[in-house]
């Protein structure tokens, strides 16, 4: 399974730090209601776990687009 960081980094290799990463993606999996939704649907835990889903992964690519 991927881990949230691994994802952050794909879409923000720019990122100061690992942890500004994943702010930066938690930031717009907020932003876009249907996609968090989406995810606390598949797991209700999401916004607290470091590992997601292929599934979950596939759900942020399709709303946020390839990294």
């Amino acid at each position: 399974m991927p881990s949230k960081l691994k994802i952050a980094r794909e879409y923000y290799p720019d990122s100061v730090s690992d942890r500004n990463a994943v702010r930066r993606l938690r930031a717009d999996i907020l932003r876009c209601v249907e996609l968090h939704q989406r995810l606390l649907k598949s797991n209700p835990k999401f916004d607290r776990v470091h590992f997601v889903t292929y599934r979950e992964q596939r759900l942020i690519w399709e709303y946020l687009g390839d990294p």
